[in-house]
């Protein structure tokens, strides 16, 4: 009894002991601002945390372990003649983007212990020879010697995947990629997973996921001289729709000299684009990750949207050519109003035009139209080829990871933040122009992989609205039943190899 009363008075004593440090504490804090309270604590802690998950430009740091180290180990990685110029860039020059690419490899080769060897010797000139790389890759299965990593141009990378020559990324026992990683390109992983399979993959792993988009340059000096209004305060007014462009450039068939002039000029495989940018899609994904033929792709609206680009392009005002080099001129020389290219043609023009220029988005169809859309011209895809055991699987894994992880860090804000938006941007208006289009950028599983099965159907637009004789109509007549049958035929062939 009496050890439990001793008890009772030492607790009591320790309370009172509390309360009295406590008050002294609050005190204390009020006399003294610069004492540390809970809130600064808490944003040490937070701070701390902060440090942990990004790097000192505010950039997410990637997951992979610290103590990763493969000894060394040399990857041979087969790939195509880029036109970013983005694979084997050995030494600085003090451009950005190189500099940037120099610096991603070499951080990849610390980290993991690895050696980069880019097969560029063995990539041919033309990025459209799809048989030469699968020819490459067929006598490497064959050889039992496949290689360590692939970068190809989109289409390759899917008829590859379509001929059972590439591993089932989403089928590596442990892997080191994480698609919720901001620089896996979310939209456009949704568009590459058939079923329960994804055999290429994109991203900040690649500047031309920036420099490809399509856009319209414009002649900003034209636009004054001809007083129409600014096709960027049409863009803020939510204005910029098709029946507003081609009101824009109706009455420009001759310069200021007198000279032959256009309004408009382009070649065949970047009028697509414009058909996309009024919300038109190839395929869709329905519930369960399987791709289809879009609803839109024939539908009424999309043929009457095809046949008016047909009508105006036998306009004096529009001149459509089969390649990019006349359109390019024209506009170079100041003869064209509105140039449909893509971005990377920003690197060559601000060189070469003695005028002000700056870009729009693609136009709507209408002003109901929720959103801008933009496509890509092409894209470098990365994939594995099958033969590689699940620890080989792993290693590439992680240098695929620690690859797309440092571009997001270093080539990409080269390309849209050193580049785009501020060296080659001439103004403002310019640089916010850049960024709806990189935001307004849509991916088609049907574009990706377009081939000659199904005649290139990402470019058919084109060459219809080129034709003196092929309709829309007609097209989806003669290719409707084809073009459904190839693309059921795609995702059977993926299912099979999910079996094996």
């Amino acid at each position: 009894m009496r050890s439990f009363q001793l008890w009772s008075r030492l607790l009591l004593l320790l309370l009172s002991l509390c309360l009295v440090l406590t008050a002294f504490a609050a005190c204390a804090a009020e006399d003294d601002e610069a004492l540390p309270t809970e809130a600064t604590e808490s944003d040490g802690t937070e701070d701390s945390f902060d440090e942990d998950l990004y790097d000192e430009n505010g950039y997410l740091l990637d997951q992979l372990p610290d103590d990763l180290d493969y000894q060394n180990k040399e990857l041979k990685v087969l790939c195509f003649a880029s036109p970013a110029n983005e694979f084997g860039c050995d030494d600085t020059n003090g451009t950005p983007i190189n500099d940037a690419l120099v610096r991603r490899d070499i951080n990849v080769e610390e980290r993991l212990g690895v050696s980069l060897q880019y097969l560029t010797d063995l990539a041919s000139s033309s990025i459209t020879e799809v048989t030469h790389y699968v020819e490459l890759v067929r006598a490497a299965s064959e050889a039992n010697t496949p290689y360590d990593l692939m970068a190809l141009y989109g289409r390759t990378a899917a008829v590859l995947s379509s001929r059972g020559y590439l591993q089932n990324i989403l089928d590596i026992d442990y892997s080191h990629l994480n698609f919720e990683n901001p620089w896996w390109t979310q939209n456009l992983m949704d568009e590459l997973v058939v079923g329960k399979s994804l055999y290429i993959i994109s991203g900040d792993i690649t500047p031309n996921l920036y420099e490809q988009a399509y856009t319209l340059f414009y002649n900003v000096d034209m636009v004054k001289d001809f007083r129409v209004k600014d096709p960027y305060d049409h863009v803020k007014e939510n204005t910029w729709t098709m029946e507003t462009f081609r009101s824009t450039i109706k009455d420009i068939t001759v310069n200021q000299n007198g000279a032959q002039a256009y309004g408009f000029v382009a070649n065949y495989y970047t009028i697509p684009a414009m058909v996309h940018g009024c919300g038109v899609r190839i395929t869709e994904m329905d519930e369960n990750q399987t791709p289809r033929l879009s609803e839109s792709l024939f539908s009424e609206r999309t043929i009457d949207i095809v046949d008016d680009l047909q009508a105006w392009s036998r306009e004096d005002n529009f001149l459509l050519d089969k390649g990019s080099a006349v359109p390019r001129k024209h506009f170079v020389d100041g003869n064209a109003m509105f140039s449909a290219d893509i971005i990377f043609e920003c690197f060559n023009f601000v060189e070469s035009c003695e005028f002000s220029y700056s870009v729009v988005p693609t136009p709507k169809l209408t002003q109901e139209q929720d959103r801008y859309y933009t496509t890509l011209s092409g894209l470098t895809f990365f994939c594995l080829m099958n033969g590689l055991s699940q620890e080989e699987l792993t290693i590439r894994s992680a240098v695929l990871e620690c690859m797309c992880s440092e571009g997001y860090r270093l080539t990409t804000p080269a390309v849209l933040d050193t580049c785009l938006k501020s060296r080659y941007a001439q103004t403002e208006e310019m640089s916010e122009m850049l960024s709806l289009i990189m935001d307004s950028v849509y991916y088609d599983f049907g574009r990706i992989y377009s081939s000659s099965d199904d005649k290139f159907i990402c470019d058919r637009v084109g060459l219809v609205i080129a034709s003196s004789t092929e309709t829309w109509s007609g097209y989806k007549n003669a290719n409707k039943t084809m073009l459904e049958n190839r693309f059921n035929t795609l995702v059977e062939t993926f299912l099979a190899l999910e079996g094996q």
